[in-house]
């Protein structure tokens, strides 16, 4: 600015001055309509992960996102639940260490189909017992495309009447 006023106080470089604050001017209009529409996107994206967050956290589905080795790094409440421990017993170990040893290469089967970009198919899983006590699992597996891990649905069989 007293660069600006001392061009201002100069007959000769007045017009000058003038020319400097329009610009100064219009970049300003243009900083804020930038600052609006980040501030606007902010509040869209904010908006959206609180949907998706809801989504995820209410679905009547387990979801776990596990790696290659099946080394689980989300769950869903319903997962937690479903698997019938505490996420700390869950998170950072790995998936197939709950199950039985036929259901824990059925995982890997599935998790090496994701990786091909095949269709999900649904396999069934087996707990181990005797904290699962045997129990079967529908699971579906699909990979994300921004980390490369996978995505797991896991469902109860439905009980037969």
């Amino acid at each position: 600015m007293a660069a600006l006023f001392k061009l201002a106080s100069s007959r000769s470089t007045a017009a000058d001055a003038l020319a400097l604050l329009h610009e100064l001017q219009v970049h300003q209009v243009e900083v804020d309509m930038q600052h609006d529409e980040l501030r606007r996107s902010r509040t869209e994206l904010e908006s959206d992960l609180m949907r998706r967050t809801t989504l995820v956290e209410g679905a009547p589905a387990a979801l776990v996102v596990v790696d290659e080795a099946t080394m689980v790094f989300e769950i869903n409440p319903e997962g937690v639940r479903l698997l019938g421990v505490d996420a700390s017993e869950v998170l950072g170990r790995p998936l197939a260490s709950r199950l039985s040893a036929p259901g824990g290469e059925q995982l890997h089967k599935m998790l090496a189909l994701a990786r091909t970009g095949a269709a999900p198919e649904t396999f069934e899983l087996q707990l181990a017992q005797p904290a699962g006590n045997g129990r079967k699992l529908l699971c579906s597996a699909g990979q994300e495309r921004s980390s490369g891990r996978f995505m797991l649905v896991l469902l109860a069989p439905p009980v037969p009447n």
